[in-house]
C-alpha cells in the first residue's frame, strides 16, 4: 500500500510540475499568443480589403439572381445557384470576423 507522501512525490515529478517543465510550458503560452497576435493584426489590417470586396460580391450575386431570376423572369437556369452564392460569401466574411474574434480572445490570454 502507498502512503500518501509517496503519492504526492510521484505527481510532484511529473513534467509540468518542475520549475523546468513551468518555464517551458509558459514559453509555450507566450509563443501561443504572441503568433495569434501577430495572425489577428495580419487579418484585422487586410479586413479594409477583404470586407468591401465580399459586401459587394454578395450583394451583387443577390440582385442578379432576385432582379433577373425571380422579378423579370429571364430565362435564367441558374438563378439557385447565384443565390447560394451569395449566401456562401455572406458566410465566408461571417467566418473571417469569427477567426479574428477567436484569436483576439486567444491573443489576451485568459480572462481575470
Amino acid at each position: 500500500m502507498k502512503t500518501m507522501n509517496q503519492h504526492s512525490m510521484r505527481a510532484a515529478t511529473g513534467l509540468f510540475a518542475s520549475a523546468g517543465g513551468q518555464l517551458v510550458a509558459g514559453a509555450l503560452w507566450l509563443a501561443l499568443r504572441a503568433v495569434a497576435l501577430a495572425l489577428y493584426t495580419l487579418l484585422a489590417l487586410g479586413e479594409f480589403f477583404v470586407a468591401p470586396v465580399l459586401s459587394v460580391l454578395a450583394f451583387g450575386a443577390f440582385a442578379v439572381a432576385l432582379l433577373f431570376g425571380f422579378i423579370l423572369q429571364m430565362p435564367f437556369a441558374q438563378k439557385w445557384e447565384v443565390l447560394g452564392f451569395s449566401v456562401l460569401i455572406m458566410f465566408a466574411y461571417f467566418a473571417y470576423r469569427a477567426v479574428m474574434a477567436l484569436l483576439l480572445r486567444l491573443a489576451q490570454g485568459p480572462a481575470r
